[in-house]
């Protein structure tokens, strides 16, 4: 009888000890969670989705709703502008998402680190189509997150050709009405395209040959921009934009004569992948996060509202057959180019082309230059009289 009641006395204590263990472990946990900050840099702003009783969340703060992580979410325009923000600005993340050839960079570099994907169990969703990437070939420093096309935003009021190639970004006929891409990798995709070269060419005279295109094709340009391409589109103040692919679930609001095509030329397919750089203070959290994008229901509200192809496999149940979506993924044809790392050489070579496309307004740039510094040595040569009017005969002279 003492031996009965000693072992349940010592298995009361036993199972009460584990439940206390079990209170202080979630306690901390929840202690933990709650003064974690996640500094995350995506692309874009962030997705609304519906929260409790109808209300409006971005994904952020139901992601700090169900885990008590706060998330501190900045953005980048341009995966050059990220990567000097990585190299050169001092800034810390915790989760960035990069570009397919950008990844290969910061891979090569060592930047980011590997991913423990059994921290990943939602990783069983995304297509297979999407891993094993070049830029990723083993695929152990990147979880896809968005990919799409690259095409041409038109407004049909005042576009009317029947056929659409990338040659309508040089169509004289819409001089001061066209918007093209800001950053250099894109600029000179569609062009190196255009001329019937690989947009990862390692040929330099390809390159150069590209430029002179894109020279020819600024007077054209009304400007160079990113994201503010759907509000000059939607104004009116422009009728033409090359841009990322966006279906027709998305939440940006376009007019309805905004409408958007893939050429029949090659196009570039582009893949952004959630990555932990290495020196993540959250590397636990880290993935937590990216597990939650992987989400099913999280992955179809982020692909809704930020109009990118989701490469989750469960989204497109959620799709109407006639969704846009369907349009861009089966244009996924094999007509397509994915941006890989350059080498050094052709990178430094790409950058100082796109420098002086940028720098070099038009051709009488440099005597304007010219004229413009030789007035101010002038004006600080002679007396203020005699400056005043050598200038002004100068000015109405060279029409400046």
């Amino acid at each position: 009888m003492g031996k009965y009641v000693y072992k349940n006395k010592f298995r009361i204590i036993f199972v009460l000890s584990v439940l206390l263990f079990a209170v202080v472990f979630l306690f901390l946990l929840h202690f933990r969670a709650q003064n974690v900050v996640l500094n995350v840099c995506n692309w874009g702003e962030t997705v609304v989705v519906d929260g409790p009783n109808g209300i409006k969340m971005d994904i952020n703060k139901k992601f700090t709703q169900e885990t008590g992580i706060k998330v501190n979410y900045t953005n980048f325009q341009s995966n050059e502008e990220l990567y000097t923000k990585l190299v050169h600005g001092g800034a810390k993340y915790d989760v960035i998402f990069p570009s397919d050839y950008m990844i290969s960079k910061l891979r090569k570099k060592g930047i980011i680190q590997k991913i423990n994907f059994d921290k990943i169990p939602n990783y069983k969703f995304i297509d297979n189509k999407h891993k094993n990437l070049e830029f990723d070939p083993l695929n152990e420093y990147s979880v896809p997150y968005m990919w799409g096309l690259v095409g041409i935003f038109y407004n049909e009021k005042y576009v009317k050709e029947k056929k659409m190639t990338w040659d309508i970004l040089w169509n004289k006929k819409y001089s001061g009405k066209i918007l093209y891409f800001d950053n250099p990798r894109d600029a000179f995709g569609v062009s190196l395209m255009r001329i019937g070269k690989n947009i990862n060419s390692k040929k330099i005279n390809d390159w150069n040959e590209a430029q002179r295109e894109l020279k020819k094709q600024k007077p054209l340009i009304q400007s160079y921009v990113m994201d503010q391409i759907f509000d000059k589109l939607n104004s009116e103040e422009a009728f033409l934009a090359a841009f990322y692919c966006h279906v027709s679930t998305s939440g940006i609001t376009l007019s309805p004569s905004i409408k958007f095509v893939i050429p029949d030329e090659d196009t570039n397919k582009f893949v952004d992948c959630a990555c932990i750089p290495k020196n993540t203070s959250h590397y636990e959290e880290a993935h937590e996060y990216i597990n939650f994008l992987c989400r099913n229901d999280i992955a179809f509200e982020n692909m809704k509202n930020n109009g990118y192809l989701s490469p989750n496999t469960e989204v497109e149940k959620e799709l109407s057959k006639n969704s846009s979506y369907f349009y861009v993924k089966n244009r996924d044809n094999g007509k397509t180019q994915v941006f890989t790392d350059l080498e050094d050489s052709i990178n430094e070579n790409m950058e100082k082309l796109w420098l002086d496309l940028k720098l070099n307004e038009n051709k009488n740039s440099s005597i304007d230059k010219i004229l413009f510094i030789s007035i101010l040595f002038l004006l600080m040569s002679f007396n203020f009289a005699k400056g005043f009017k050598y200038v002004l005969h100068t000015v109405i002279k060279n029409k400046f």
